[in-house]
């Protein structure tokens, strides 16, 4: 083979490696670029799902401050009956004695 064959075969090789090299590269950028879309997406439904949890969690809140509320009030009321029933008591043992 000559110097001249063997620079041609040569020169038809790399070519074929590169070009070779450029169909893996494009296949690969279209793989990364799909990847890259669906992620995107993932990340948007991850979003979209926190934003409805925090939702929930506000009206939960807020539930929750009303309920903690109602159990004060009704807390103070049966403080308030215990109160009276031992007042009562004691009027009923008080009167039991002087009798």
């Amino acid at each position: 083979m000559t110097d001249q064959e063997l620079k041609a075969e040569l020169d038809r090789r790399f070519s074929a490696v590169t070009e070779l090299i450029q169909q893996v590269a494009g296949g690969l950028e279209r793989r990364i670029d799909g990847l890259e879309k669906r992620m995107d997406q993932r990340f948007d439904e991850l979003d979209q799902r926190l934003e409805r949890v925090e939702n929930r969690l506000t009206a939960i809140d807020f539930q929750l401050a009303g309920m903690n509320r109602s159990f004060d009030r009704r807390e103070r009321t049966v403080s308030e009956l215990v109160a009276a029933q031992e007042a009562q008591q004691k009027i009923i043992a008080d009167l039991a004695g002087r009798v």
